[in-house]
């Protein structure tokens, strides 16, 4: 549910909040990793590097995990692409 209000350039709400309408359904347009991941291109191209960081670690924990080693040959100074799984 949502209602709308108008404030003055004080902050003093002008003629009270409007009535709340019935519960609407509603969905965001792009799933949050998607939109994570545009901020994260977007980000770094306008030089925004801290911002571009968190949305695209955002986006890595929800799809990979540290990986554990196993095997000697899954060895993350060799090959740092070893360090990390994909989330099952």
């Amino acid at each position: 549910m949502f209602a709308a209000g108008g404030y003055n350039p004080d902050g003093i709400c002008v003629n009270g909040i409007g009535e709340t309408c019935k519960e609407i359904l509603t969905v965001h347009p792009l799933s949050l990793h998607q939109i994570n991941g545009y901020l994260a291109e977007i980000a770094f191209k306008l030089g925004h590097f801290q911002i571009a960081k968190s949305a695209a670690e955002n986006v890595c924990t929800a799809f990979v995990t540290k990986n554990e080693f196993k095997y000697s040959f899954l060895d993350a100074r060799v090959n740092p692409i070893m360090s990390v799984r994909l989330n099952s």
